[in-house]
């Protein structure tokens, strides 16, 4: 009698959980803020139907790229300004390295090493 109690106990209890779960889906499929998010500059695509959100995976396709395009131009005008701020440093790096070997062709050509 233990055994038939127990194990209609642990039917009752996954019946339960199986309808907990199906409740908490259909909670997750009207709030879309978690997988359906917009680049953050930009207005959330407005629904036509009030009970169900969905993602506008069109408009998001336009925004990240028009984001993407944005931060590529970003970068290179980062790039171009690290190179422009870096140019003196680089400048006489390379003439203290163009000293620096004409110096050792001189020195291996007086001690015959050439």
């Amino acid at each position: 009698m233990r055994k038939i109690l127990f194990i209609l106990t642990v039917f009752v209890l996954a019946g339960f959980a199986g309808l907990s779960g199906a409740q908490a889906q259909d909670g997750e499929m009207t709030d879309t803020s978690k997988s359906c998010t917009m680049p953050r500059d930009n207005d959330p695509v407005a629904d036509t139907d009030k009970r169900w959100k969905y993602c506008d995976i069109h408009a998001r396709t336009f925004a990240y790229r028009d984001k993407h395009i944005e931060m590529k131009k970003m970068l290179a005008a980062r790039a171009e300004n690290y190179k422009a701020s870096t140019k003196w440093a680089r400048d006489q790096h390379k003439a203290e390295l163009e000293r620096y070997h004409a110096g050792l062709g001189s020195a291996n050509t007086a001690s015959g090493n050439e």
